[in-house]
């Protein structure tokens, strides 16, 4: 069994570019990540596919640079966005942000310094979503743990404007992406709050 300290090689199943998220993928290859936390870590060099590529794993001690998909305000918590990249909110939503910009991006594409948070920490998220008129409408709403895999235990409460709070009435099932919790209570409500307690 290998062990690794801070960087590990891997070849690219696709094009990587420096200072871009990276994940695995069952065939042991890096690829870019998506917009949760499932990532291993960022690209120190760009990669064309078949190519090694040198990856800091997450949590390593020090600052990295990310690429930013937006304007990202310096002092404000950054998030896993589409493409590798870091973004100003959550693209689904709702989920723990992943390090805070030390250095404010002017837009998509531009690199900045990020001091990490380790969000995934020891499993267990504690995540909260507001309710739209879109999740009114279905009955149901998809809350972004922020795992990056199904957690094995869920409990969801829904908390109304008037502040009562109730455990949903419906199901809670995982949608499909991993992460993502989907809470169905035929009673949901615009601007309700829903509070998910999971555990990787």
């Amino acid at each position: 069994m290998k062990y690794h300290d801070g960087t590990i090689s891997l070849t690219a199943a696709e094009a990587i570019s420096q200072f871009a998220r990276v994940g695995i993928n069952a065939s042991g290859q890096a690829t870019l990540a998506g917009g949760t936390n499932n990532w291993i870590g960022t690209a120190q060099y760009g990669a064309a596919a078949g190519e090694l590529v040198a990856v800091q794993l997450r949590g390593c001690p020090g600052t990295v640079p990310m690429i930013a998909s937006a304007a990202i305000t310096r002092g404000n918590p950054v998030y896993p966005s589409a493409s590798g990249k870091v973004g100003a909110a959550p693209v689904n939503g709702t989920g723990p942000s992943i390090g805070i910009a030390l250095e404010a991006a002017s837009g998509d594409n531009a690199v900045i310094e990020v001091a990490q948070i380790d969000s995934v920490g020891p499993g267990l998220a504690f995540t909260t979503y507001t309710a739209s008129a879109a999740d009114d409408t279905a009955n149901q709403a998809d809350v972004d743990t922020g795992l990056g895999v199904n957690p094995t235990f869920v409990l969801a409460f829904i908390r109304s404007v008037a502040g009562a709070v109730r455990v949903p009435a419906g199901n809670v099932t995982f949608p499909g992406s991993a992460g993502i919790v989907r809470v169905a209570d035929s009673g949901l409500a615009v601007n309700e709050a829903i509070i998910v307690i999971s555990i990787r």
